[in-house]
């Protein structure tokens, strides 16, 4: 309840600020957790160090790194303001690339799967969508902190996200893409032994098969989708051509991988022009194919 309350004031208070002021405090917040509190700079520096030690120098590395803490600062603060989202902010500092893919899946009245990681704002590329009143359903685990969870929650729903946090939720799912909503999956996390392993800037990492799987038993398109911050206040959001499952198919399980593995490498390019904007505080790797 304290906790709750605590984050309510500071909420209201940045909800006031303008969102420079408030992305301001973002990267100063940034600072603090990567000079003084070191929060989970081991595990960032070394992922960068694994993806970038051979071309990167150490001082580079370490800039990336500080720019990371900085960029999750501010994603911290946009997402707090959520409440107070409103359409013209969209038109002022959202710009989109690729918006044709999208409208042309749509059309079919189908819906479709997007998929997507944890790289600049995530959260708020699907605002922007319901803002513009694209219908969103967003399928996420659980987090451990039941406060913080019910916190994301609420905050996706006060901006017309819809949420999915069942373990089984097929029925779900299908219903709506049925009304040609958009179904989000995050995938560039750990999924431990109960992953397929695809390969990721050169290690087999493994990945949530769930998109890629209903994608396939459903004939649903991918859209691979990501959101680039351009300056501190504005982003771009890149939209790829559809990835098809292929309904004939022999093999349901190379279609998996294929379309996970394809969507991966999609995701390790952007990484690789943008590293500071990816999520390098988790670690990416700790599952391995002989892994007990």
């Amino acid at each position: 309840m304290v906790q709750k309350l605590i984050y309510s004031f500071i909420a209201k208070l940045l909800q006031i600020l303008p969102l420079s002021c408030g992305l301001f405090i973002g990267r100063r917040l940034g600072d603090l957790c990567y000079s003084i509190l070191r929060i989970r700079r081991r595990v960032v520096l070394e992922n960068l160090r694994f993806v970038f030690g051979a071309e990167k120098s150490k001082t580079h590395i370490r800039h990336i790194a500080k720019r990371t803490y900085q960029n999750f600062g501010m994603t911290l603060i946009e997402f707090i303001r959520f409440p107070v989202l409103q359409q013209d902010y969209v038109r002022q500092h959202i710009g989109f690339h690729g918006k044709e893919h999208l409208d042309s899946v749509l059309q079919a009245n189908k819906g479709a799967i997007v998929i997507t990681a944890h790289f600049n704002n995530w959260e708020l590329m699907g605002a922007v969508h319901t803002l513009m009143k694209y219908k969103v359903i967003v399928f996420a685990r659980e987090l451990r902190n039941s406060v913080v969870n019910t916190l994301v929650i609420e905050n996706r729903k006060k901006v017309g996200m819809e949420v999915i946090t069942k373990k089984y939720a097929a029925r779900d799912m299908i219903k709506a893409l049925r009304y040609n909503y958009l179904l989000a999956f995050l995938i560039d996390q750990d999924a431990r032994n109960h992953g397929i392993f695809v390969d990721f800037f050169g290690k087999s990492a493994s990945t949530f098969r769930g998109a890629a799987a209903f994608a396939v038993k459903t004939n649903t398109p991918i859209l691979p989708m990501f959101i680039v911050r351009e300056s501190n206040m504005n982003h771009t959001i890149y939209i790829e051509p559809p990835l098809l499952p292929n309904p004939e198919a022999h093999d349901e399980q190379s279609e998996i991988f294929r379309l996970t593995q394809t969507a991966t490498k999609l995701l390790e390019a952007y990484i690789r022009k943008y590293p500071d904007q990816y999520f390098w505080f988790h670690r990416r790797w700790k599952t391995q194919p002989n892994s007990t």
